[in-house]
């Protein structure tokens, strides 16, 4: 499960898309997980988007 958060914090922004994306399309691919998950670690402060931004800034 480690294997997976860790890749859900480093690539949050696209998996986010490319889920939401996948499902709006029509595929049966479950958003609500992935949003879900997203949101718990946005809130732990683990993922959002400024650190991608301020790290490539510099």
């Amino acid at each position: 499960m480690d294997d997976v958060t860790q890749f859900l914090i480093r690539h949050g922004g696209l998996v986010l898309f490319a889920v939401v994306l996948a499902e709006q399309v029509g595929l049966p691919i479950p958003a609500v997980p992935v949003l879900l998950a997203a949101g718990a670690l946005a809130g732990a402060g683990k993922m959002n988007g400024d650190s991608r931004r301020a790290s490539s800034a510099t």
